[in-house]
């Protein structure tokens, strides 16, 4: 079940099916994850050029079992439109809220529709309050596209996107699980924002610069973990 297992400081990373390892860990304050989306993106045209959408076949279009959720009480997930209406359903007697990320630089391909300058986070909570600023309250995040770390992941998120989602889902020091940690982000924004983490991945090459990535993040000079970190400017993370 567990092929690998390697703590890092405050992180903790697991190589292995997280719809089997996540229903066993403990003390989880939240989930925040991005797990593979309902999509098709094999598409042809200068969709089938591009070779992140080529990398991407059984990743992003095969969705996931929104049951791994279930057992958590307090958990932010990312998602299609197709997928808000599940999400909203998983939540269930949970307090939720419908939170998006605004890209004020999408790629420029309609097909005769919006442009995808949207993406959708879930956020289901029962511990009666959010955390963070007033700013990090906002249902809106205005960022960029294109502010990757990593590089090596197609669907890696702004590492600043994920910080905002930490300060609200829990507190500092508290921990956070990610079932699909891909290369590690939200690792890295729960480093960056006092908070101790859990990763799950079952592929092995992102598993590995997920490793690669907590160690450089680990090895820079940090304040202590009760401590809180200076939070941005609200232009910084609301204004493109």
């Amino acid at each position: 079940m567990i092929h690998e297992d390697i703590t890092i400081g405050p992180v903790r990373l697991i190589r292995g099916d997280c719809t089997l390892i996540a229903p066993t860990l403990e003390g989880v304050d939240a989930v925040i994850t991005d797990p593979p989306y309902e999509i098709v993106a094999s598409g042809g045209g200068i969709l089938a050029t591009r070779k992140v959408y080529q990398q991407t076949e059984g990743f992003t279009d095969c969705g996931f079992d929104y049951g791994i959720l279930d057992r958590f009480r307090n958990w932010v997930c990312f998602g299609t439109l197709k997928q808000v209406p599940k999400l909203m359903q998983a939540a269930g007697d949970r307090r939720h809220m419908l939170i998006t990320w605004n890209k004020p630089n999408p790629c420029p391909l309609v097909c005769g529709n919006y442009l995808p300058d949207t993406e959708y986070i879930v956020h289901a909570w029962t511990n009666g309050c959010l955390y963070g600023t007033a700013q990090d309250k906002a249902r809106f995040i205005v960022h960029r596209v294109g502010d990757k770390e990593d590089g090596t992941h197609p669907n890696e998120k702004p590492v600043r996107v994920m910080e905002k989602l930490c300060r609200t889902a829990c507190d500092n020091g508290q921990l956070i699980l990610d079932p699909y940690m891909g290369s590690g982000t939200t690792l890295i924004a729960s480093i960056r924002t006092g908070r101790r983490a859990i990763g799950i991945e079952i592929d092995e090459r992102h598993f590995r610069t997920a490793v690669e990535r907590v160690r450089r993040e680990l090895a820079q000079p940090t304040l202590p973990m009760d401590t809180p970190k200076p939070q941005p400017k609200p232009q910084d993370l609301f204004a493109a």
